[in-house]
């Protein structure tokens, strides 16, 4: 009798059998099983034999009428986990069930943020005069007061609701949004910038903590301390000019602490101390974790490039070589930065950060010769994207990218004191 040898792994175990290969499977699947440890009492579970290939083990069949190969490695999964036949015989159910399972399949949360947007529009649109009315005839604090409000019901209620916080949080949020950006808009209008932003970034933090997301809550924290450096700096600086290239160092430093800061405050750093210690750690904990690490480093990486890019945008406006050149510098360690983030929107939202400035420095080349350094300078980068090097080439690039974006970052300090007139200042002195 020809016998094959199998090796049939699980996700907890792992185990070789030799089989006959001219008796169906189905007589050896309850020995098999125990073998497996699956099987509980008397109860053998639905599980189905998967081939290399994808294909399914028929255990009606034997395996030699199956081609299955000595030493083959079959995974063992539940039935409900098998993947789908390599063939397909029923067309209409296999349109339904990959229509079903589109991502941008229309659900009841689409539905939810459609109606709240339609809503906040509307909101929005009646509000608007008013809000521009009041903010220009008294304090443009209280345009604010209503969308506040009105955030602040939206958080309490989704933090009391636990099936419906997310249809809550989507729908309540729009309408909130819808009551507070008119007024805030207003109030920037009316030169209350500074306490709009403040506002903003308050509202933000507590439909965080309304639903729940604490990573991104962080975010808004790291705003709010932004702002303050911001006021304090528009204070002491001697010009606006080394108000904006110090704000912008200080969005580039935080920039640098962020994978740290998202490691430390999710806990994972002291998860993974725990495992090397022998403590295994729970797959729920670890999956929360980082969940909160991806929440806190998205939402600080996007507050983070709004400020860098709104200060060096501003540096950019000035004709000072020393803030042109400061400008560059901050902006080719933005780009180069954001090779240390993982997710799209904070890779984006660094490149926005970096190439806006960029643009308002175009604005000083000459008229018409202007389209065509912009034309150049866009083929030149999509040329650059379309380059697919090879690993060791990646390395030799990646370790000029290191470098390059170290002198970048040593640059800018000396650029700042130059802003500053020190170097003039030293001249005069030793002259």
């Amino acid at each position: 009798m020809p016998y094959t040898r199998l090796t049939l792994v699980t996700e907890r175990s792992r185990a070789e059998a030799v089989l006959p290969s001219d008796e169906p499977m189905g007589v050896q699947m309850p020995m098999l099983m125990d073998l497996l440890g699956l099987t509980v009492g008397n109860q053998i579970p639905s599980v189905s034999l998967v081939r290399p290939d994808g294909a399914l083990v028929d255990l009606e069949l034997d395996l030699a009428a199956q081609s299955v190969f000595d030493g083959e490695i079959i995974r063992v999964v539940a039935e409900d986990q098998a993947p789908a036949p390599m063939q397909v015989a029923d067309i209409s159910n296999g349109l339904a069930e990959a229509t079903d399972t589109h991502p941008d399949r229309w659900s009841e949360r689409d539905r939810m943020r459609l109606v709240g947007s339609i809503t906040a529009i509307a909101l929005a649109s009646a509000i608007w005069p008013w809000a521009s009315d009041a903010a220009s005839a008294s304090s443009a604090w209280g345009v604010l007061v209503p969308g506040a409000l009105a955030v602040v019901a939206e958080s309490i209620v989704a933090a009391a609701s636990n099936r419906h916080r997310a249809v809550v949080g989507t729908l309540g949020g729009l309408l909130a949004c819808g009551l507070l950006l008119p007024g805030a808009w207003a109030a920037y209008v009316a030169g209350a910038t500074i306490p709009s932003v403040i506002l903003l970034l308050v509202c933000a933090g507590a439909h965080c903590l309304g639903q729940h997301r604490i990573g991104w809550a962080s975010g808004t924290l790291l705003g709010l301390g932004l702002v303050g450096i911001w006021v304090a700096l528009d204070r002491v600086a001697a010009s606006s000019e080394i108000a904006h290239g110090a704000m912008g160092l200080i969005c580039l430093i935080v920039l640098g602490v962020l994978p740290w800061s998202a490691l430390t405050s999710s806990g994972i750093s002291r998860l993974d101390d725990e495992a090397m210690a022998g403590r295994l750690t729970d797959r729920h904990r670890l999956h929360r974790s980082i969940r909160h690490a991806h929440d806190h480093l998205l939402s600080a990486v996007l507050v983070t490039a709004i400020g860098l890019g709104a200060s060096v945008s501003a540096l950019a406006a000035h004709t000072d070589p020393w803030a042109i050149a400061l400008t560059l510098c901050l902006s080719l360690t933005a780009l180069l930065r954001s090779r240390a983030f993982p997710l799209t929107a904070e890779v984006a939202a660094l490149w926005l950060a970096a190439l806006v400035p960029v643009l308002v420095l175009s604005t000083r080349i000459p008229e018409a010769s202007r389209p065509w350094a912009i034309g150049a300078a866009a083929i030149l980068i999509t040329t650059t994207s379309l380059l697919n090097p090879a690993a060791r080439d990646r390395i030799r690039l990646r370790r000029i990218g290191d470098r390059l974006e170290t002198l970048a970052t040593v640059a800018t300090f000396p650029l700042l004191c130059g802003l500053s007139g020190l170097y003039s200042h030293l001249l005069a002195v030793l002259a």
